[in-house]
């Protein structure tokens, strides 16, 4: 397959939204990330861009593994592109080279994997998972699927699924508009003017 490729300003785009959401729930992406209580220091001057403080770690062979998986977990269907056509392997690639905790724990967790996705592949099929078929890699991923205790499997799917949401395609795919302007601003409904009088009334006013 021929890789897709999108821009670090792109990739880094869906990072901090993946950092977003993990933060609004909770959790991280990962599950095993724990905040320092030492606090994050001082706010950033917004108005700078501050240069890339990292390389990127995933080699060619690892981004194309990265791709065909990535396109297992969200293949194009109903008019929604592929995970790989949105560049998605590249965002794999920035999360897992930058160099905090949660990210360098997961580093270790999809390159190891990878190299046993392509051991597993060789055992069972003689190639590696980039020269297998189609129908056989779904063969491997459902035995991934059912691993129980492969973390792999559950982080890279977290990461390209949060990835894929994060963008433009992914937006239109659940419907989200973001935020955009009103012509006009509705008028409260009666039953919203209930409401209200009945909570002014509880207030005394």
């Amino acid at each position: 397959m021929s890789l897709v490729s999108v821009d670090r300003r792109t990739t880094l785009k869906w990072f901090a939204a993946a950092l977003a959401y993990s933060a609004h729930h909770g959790k991280s992406l990962a599950g095993t990330f724990m905040p320092s209580p030492k606090g994050y220091g001082t706010d950033p001057d917004l108005n700078k861009v501050a240069p890339i403080q990292w390389d990127k770690v995933m080699s060619p062979h690892e981004l194309k593994q990265t791709a065909l998986l990535a396109d297992l977990f969200l293949p194009a269907a109903n008019g929604s592109p592929a995970a790989s056509a949105l560049g998605i392997h590249d965002f794999v690639d920035e999360w897992i080279s930058a160099p905090y905790p949660e990210q360098q724990s997961d580093r270790d967790i999809v390159q190891s994997g990878l190299v046993w996705v392509d051991k597993d592949s060789t055992r069972r099929y003689g190639k590696d998972f980039t020269a297998i078929t189609d129908a056989q890699r779904v063969e491997l991923m459902t035995e991934m699927a059912g691993m129980s205790d492969f973390l792999f499997f559950k982080r890279l799917r977290n990461l390209v699924v949060a990835a894929y949401f994060s963008s433009d395609a992914g937006f239109k795919d659940i419907g989200y508009s973001g935020n955009v302007a009103l012509e006009a601003f509705p008028a409260p409904t009666d039953e919203m003017m209930a409401i209200i009088d009945r909570e002014c009334k509880a207030l005394g006013v």
